[in-house]
């Protein structure tokens, strides 16, 4: 029953990588790279204005696909640790819950930021996902510094789990 949890969760969590980096670099990179962007630009009254328009719908393409694996994260958590609620413990963190969609929203804004600076498509992609990587390691290491330690009492732990009594 708990084997498979820590695969699947890992799937999860590279879900929102490749659906932030699908959408993301080419949608202004593949612009440049066509040379249809400067039509574009002499048609609307403002360049931030034209980024909005293309970017909102995009991002939502991100988002939405995103809400389904976020929500069913829990399940196979709930079924790992059967004592515990599964909203409750910062156990595989980033692999359930709203951090899915939030995960896929900031690959996305990478993956566009690189695309809108490289100005061509694979290099772009390229870029944004070793930026990923790294911040997903990086956000990793610096985490456990930045939330609070989840500490119980020996008593506490008996309460929640029914268990033996612990001597020491």
């Amino acid at each position: 029953q708990t084997t498979f949890v820590g695969p699947l969760l890992f799937g999860v969590s590279l879900i929102p990588l490749a659906i932030g980096l699908l959408y993301g670099p080419g949608l202004v990179a593949g612009e440049l790279e066509r040379r249809s962007a400067p039509l574009a630009w002499s048609l609307v009254r403002s360049r931030v204005r034209w980024l909005l328009w293309r970017a909102w719908p995009a991002a939502l393409l991100v988002a939405l696909p995103l809400v389904g694996p976020a929500l069913a994260g829990d399940r196979p958590e709930a079924a790992s640790r059967p004592p515990f609620d599964p909203a409750q413990p910062f156990y595989d963190f980033g692999s359930r819950g709203e951090l899915v969609v939030v995960r896929g929203l900031v690959a996305f804004a990478i993956g566009l930021a690189a695309g809108i600076v490289l100005g061509r498509t694979l290099p772009a992609v390229l870029l944004a996902g070793a930026l990923c990587v790294v911040g997903l390691g990086l956000a990793a290491d610096v985490r456990p510094d930045w939330l609070p330690r989840e500490e119980i009492s020996i008593e506490e732990f008996q309460q929640r789990t029914k268990a033996v009594p612990l001597y020491f």
